[in-house]
């Protein structure tokens, strides 16, 4: 029985070893022949950039990859890239870990552009020239982050509205260039806006399922003299109307939610503080922007007191319109006039021309009207029947 197992174990053994053997044979083939392949593009590769170079008479204009510093020394890349090939040739192109630490570069930049730049002279082409660097990228991608008609649509889109990040940059303008890459431009041409740090807390992301299920309202105090008020719809941010007075009055929000109901259709909720001109603070007295929605069949929903949370959709716009407003505008209104004139420009921009993060990088007027119901769907009559409910059970 022993001699029996010994047999088999010798046998599976030798099956063992020649199985191995034809792995190894096979790997070390395919590693043979990777190398000759690999050798072979090398060549391909060197004479093409060789004939490439041979047609270049002089040097093109630089992008930004040849201006950029690079190095311990910071000197432009165009100039970097000839001494290390010129280090290199000096040591019989050897040592490129070496040379890499002397000038403060990666290996792979000492073996790329020693790589180049020997096919240049090899090809009797200008060496100099060659420094200029070849695209290595296929037609129509950019060849560099920093590529000049980038630049010029991020400059013209900073210019016109500073206070766009990459994101709506890319989504507005279009350019050739990921959000990353935007924002490297911005910061390359000095253009990134100072702000505080804050720390982020966790909230929960709440809105109502279709427009004109809420609106929210409330004034903001510009200058003496000068209030504006508007009505934002919870559900897609779109400001639907806005008054700009002299004195905050409940007259003026009810005359812009009759407009609301006019311009939209119906509106089932008015979300508000508890401003003097939305509420009385006394038990028993009757005030009449109350009176006013309880006519128009609306119901009046108050924020907690000292909570702007609440009504954190309109509350962010008026932040918004405080920073962008003069440069929408092109200016700084002084007068009643000119503030109702940058308010509505600014309401315009925001309706219909910047892009939103919290809707899919949409604008409001293009959510407002994708997702707008009327008074007959049945959602729409279940999210009444649902707020009544509400308002007798209160």
């Amino acid at each position: 029985m022993s001699g029996t197992l010994e047999k088999n174990h010798s046998k599976n053994k030798k099956l063992w070893s020649k199985r191995t053997s034809k792995i190894i044979y096979v790997q070390e083939s395919l590693l043979k022949d990777g190398s000759k392949k690999a050798k072979k593009q090398r060549n391909e590769r060197k004479k093409e950039c060789g004939n490439e170079l041979k047609e270049r008479t002089e040097p093109r204009e630089p992008s930004g990859w040849d201006t950029r510093p690079l190095g311990k020394d910071g000197v432009p890349a165009s100039d970097l890239r000839y001494k290390v090939f010129d280090e290199m040739r000096s040591r019989g192109y050897k040592g490129r870990n070496a040379v890499a630490k002397m000038f403060g570069v990666s290996g792979a930049f000492v073996t790329k552009w020693t790589r180049i730049l020997r096919a240049a002279a090899e090809a009797g082409a200008g060496i100099r020239n060659a420094c200029r660097a070849l695209p290595t990228r296929p037609p129509g991608k950019i060849t560099s982050p920093v590529s000049d008609a980038v630049e010029e649509v991020v400059l013209s889109a900073r210019k016109k509205y500073p206070f766009l990040g990459p994101e709506k940059i890319r989504v507005m303008y279009k350019p050739k260039a990921s959000p990353s890459t935007i924002g490297r431009i911005i910061k390359k041409l000095g253009l990134r806006r100072e702000h505080v740090p804050y720390k982020r807390h966790k909230y929960v992301r709440y809105e109502k399922p279709f427009p004109l299920y809420m609106i929210q309202i409330d004034y903001k105090q510009w200058a003496d003299g000068v209030y504006s008020i508007w009505a934002i719809d919870d559900h897609s941010r779109m400001i639907l109307g806005h008054r700009v007075v002299a004195s905050a009055t409940a007259a003026a929000a009810i005359d812009l939610v009759h407009e609301v109901v006019s311009v939209y259709g119906p509106v089932i909720i008015v979300l508000s503080d508890h401003g003097t001109q939305f509420t009385t603070m006394h038990a028993d007295g009757e005030h009449v922007f109350e009176a006013e929605m309880e006519k128009l069949e609306i119901k009046h929903v108050m924020g907690r007191v000292k909570h702007p949370q609440t009504q954190g959709k309109i509350e962010r716009s008026h932040g918004s319109a405080k920073t962008e407003m003069e440069a929408v505008w092109g200016g700084k209104p002084e007068t009643l006039e000119e503030y109702g004139g940058a308010i509505g420009a600014w309401i315009e921009f925001h309706n219909n021309v910047r892009p939103h993060q919290s809707l899919d990088y949409k604008t409001p007027s293009e959510v407002f009207s994708e997702n707008m119901i009327g008074t007959d769907d049945p959602i729409w009559t279940e999210a009444v029947e649902k707020e009544r409910f509400r308002s007798a059970s209160c």
